[in-house]
């Protein structure tokens, strides 16, 4: 009796510990955490069996952002001009921006500029005698007051957003055609409702010089762009933001050294995104630059700090090198006390807890330490191709310019940052391309 009662027992407090186990791997099975088991799962199966880059390889780690992030193709057409009489320049332009992201969301955004302001130059001379030729330096130098306005689209697949193209342009066709058309068709297409709007005002300095002497050359141009905008979502978000711009453009040689330099351009922008409420959702510090050749961040940086230290390293893109074109995003949710007290603290320069003035400086480093600490960041690298085509008049009196150009990128490698551990290959993102 008494052993029937021990195995009872046991077999009691075996089906116990069964219905735990079974209970536990229930609720892993319907949560991240048990997702997240599965991948790390895969991944050890994946190095059991001999195989290399099994993080990279294997699909459907949760931790990675969503794929709606993951802009894996992106083409830009623009066409631009302007007009200078005496050292007073008007210009303006049109651009077409399509991005498609991995789940097959595509947008295409629609933006006109237009700006004003005072451009100086010096024609520089040239002289040739006994064989050789040389030139004065050629330099030019604008201050230009810009404007933009910006409406976007967003589709559930490349094919509606390409159908939405087609009809716009058949629109704009049937709007230019001075016969009559009684039945109207392409007229009478109705466009679907905007997903954003954006307006975005700021100062853009630029300058440039160039001479050569004896079949050497040497050139030298750059500009830098400040300013601020708003864009509102149709969902009610409302966005404020800060962004800035820089380029480079160098290069010297000879007719028979051939030549040498580099060329890079940046931009950053920094936003804050309001809910309809006007409660604060999120701050977001975007990227996008040209870096020279590849970027590895495997085991090399962790966070938004270690990622920026990266992408100096890797330096601007040689003249005649295939530089790469480099995104990243990092977004901190501000739904999280410590971190909106920090964002606020920045912004307001008052202390939210007790109404005394923060130090700008101290202020910044520690919204930049959220960033390192709860930033959700990726990074993103694209093959471009570039092409431009233009003419360029520019008298002592009377100048003008016109210039269509188009710029297409394809995504070749993606990482993000799950928090501690560092950066790891985002395989969902990359494979999309393939």
């Amino acid at each position: 009796m008494r052993l029937r009662s021990q195995t009872g027992q046991t077999a009691a407090e075996y089906m116990g510990a069964l219905l735990i186990v079974a209970a536990v791997i229930g609720v892993l099975v319907t949560t991240n955490a048990g997702t997240l088991i599965g991948w790390d799962i895969n991944v050890l199966v994946c190095r059991i069996a001999g195989q290399g880059g099994c993080e990279k390889h294997t699909p459907g780690n949760p931790e990675a952002p969503p794929l709606s992030q993951c802009v894996i193709s992106a083409s830009d057409r623009s066409l631009e001009a302007s007009v200078k009489v005496f050292v007073f320049k008007l210009e303006g332009g049109v651009t077409g921006i399509k991005r498609v992201a991995a789940d097959g969301t595509t947008t295409i955004t629609l933006k006109a500029n237009a700006g004003a302001g005072l451009n100086f130059s010096t024609p520089g001379a040239s002289a040739e005698g006994g064989g050789a030729e040389a030139s004065s330096p050629k330099g030019e130098f604008s201050v230009t007051g810009k404007g933009e306005f910006s409406r976007t689209w967003k589709f559930s697949s490349e094919g509606d957003a390409d159908s939405f193209v087609d009809h716009v342009v058949d629109k704009v066709k049937a709007k230019l055609d001075w016969k009559p058309d009684f039945l109207q068709s392409a007229d009478d297409y109705e466009l679907p409702p905007q997903d954003s709007d954006t307006v975005y005002g700021g100062i853009a300095v630029a300058g440039s010089s160039s001479a050569g002497a004896g079949g050497a050359y040497a050139h030298y141009g750059g500009g830098v762009e400040a300013g601020v905008g708003a864009r509102f979502s149709a969902n009610g978000d409302r966005t404020y933001f800060f962004k800035a711009k820089a380029n480079v453009d160098a290069r010297a040689g000879s007719s028979l050294a051939g030549g040498f330099g580099v060329n890079g351009d940046g931009e950053i922008m920094i936003g804050i995104t309001y809910d309809k409420n006007g409660h604060e959702k999120a701050m977001t510090i975007n990227g996008v630059g040209t870096i020279a050749g590849g970027l590895d961040l495997r085991g090399s940086a962790e966070n938004l700090s270690g990622l920026l230290g990266s992408i100096e390293k890797a330096g601007g893109a040689a003249t005649g090198q295939a530089g790469k074109r480099i995104e990243f995003e990092s977004t901190l949710d501000l739904t999280v006390p410590a971190n909106r007290d920090a964002v606020r603290a920045f912004i307001d320069g008052v202390n939210p807890a007790t109404g005394g003035p923060v130090d700008l400086a101290l202020a910044t480093k520690a919204v930049y330490d959220r960033f390192d600490a709860q930033g959700a960041t990726n990074v993103r690298l694209y093959d471009v191709s570039k092409d431009s085509l233009g003419v360029d008049i520019d008298g002592s009196v009377l100048g003008f310019s016109a210039k269509y150009s188009q710029s297409d990128a394809t995504l070749t490698d993606a990482w993000f940052d799950p928090g501690p551990g560092g950066f790891q290959p985002w395989f969902d993102c990359s494979a999309a391309v393939h």
